[in-house]
């Protein structure tokens, strides 16, 4: 980062630990260090608008859009009833 000029912002960097299901409780909870500044892990992570936990399941992003397509048909429905 430094030798391309890049500054960490720890406020807005996050991290997820990937492993299978079984394997969860042999991941620690610590913060990693970069530089000077510490970087907290998260259960899931948005990239490019997708959701992405430490299973690789996506189950996150699935109920996200689950979500926000109900929301959208109640709008149409609820126009229409008008």
């Amino acid at each position: 980062m430094c030798s391309n000029r890049l500054q960490l912002n720890a406020l807005k960097t996050k991290f997820i630990w990937c492993a299978r299901t079984r394997r969860h409780h042999h991941i620690t909870d610590c913060d990693v260090e970069v530089g000077h500044d510490s970087v907290h892990p998260v259960q899931s992570v948005r990239d490019l608008g997708v959701y992405v936990d430490g299973g690789m399941t996506m189950r996150g992003h699935i109920n996200r859009v689950l979500s926000l397509s109900y929301g959208a048909l109640r709008q149409i429905t609820s126009d229409q009833i008008r």
